[in-house]
């Protein structure tokens, strides 16, 4: 059996301990470290050899996205998780995009994390049922919103002149 190593990076001594413990019944999932030091996370992922980050990093969104670009610089290999403290649909969207493979809501994340890391370490991008109760909803309304807006909003200046000029039946020659 292919053993995943997990290193966990948090801001405070013991943020993710019950999360630790849980882990620690798995059989294929070993814990080969925790750093307490976000700041220099990036420089110490290369020397704890790991398989999947999970970090519960409590930071201002933009220091988040800071150690993630901060880690799949130095580890590309690496897998992340991220457990998100306030489950807001942005914030979640915007990790994503910065390169975390997995997104759980802290607050149950306990129950979820070895799936998590089970799925983001295959290859997989993982995504907790209450965070996606979340985000779906955002993204639909969203959607909804740019259904809804004039099409023609999204033209830059020379394409809404362009446009004009074909509906009046320009020649092409005067419109290029």
């Amino acid at each position: 059996m292919t053993q995943i190593k997990v290193l966990f990076i948090e801001q405070m001594v013991n943020g993710t301990a019950n999360l630790r413990s849980v882990l620690q019944e798995e059989s294929d999932l070993v814990i080969v470290g925790t750093v307490v030091a976000p700041n220099c996370a990036g420089e110490l992922v290369g020397q704890i050899p790991a398989d999947v980050v999970v970090t519960n990093v409590t930071w201002p969104l933009q220091g988040k996205l800071d150690t993630l670009n901060g880690l799949l610089k130095k580890e590309a290999g690496t897998r992340i998780v991220v457990l998100s403290e306030d489950g807001s649909p942005e914030g979640m969207f915007l990790l994503l995009c910065a390169g975390a493979h997995g997104v759980l809501l802290a607050k149950t994340a306990q129950h979820k994390i070895a799936e998590a890391i089970r799925a983001v370490y295959g290859g997989g991008t993982y995504m907790s049922g209450d965070a996606a109760g979340i985000m779906i909803p955002h993204y639909l309304e969203q959607r909804e919103v740019q259904r809804n807006a004039d099409p023609l909003d999204r033209l830059s200046s020379r394409e809404r002149q362009v446009l004009t000029l074909v509906i009046n039946g320009e020649p092409i020659s005067e419109i290029a």
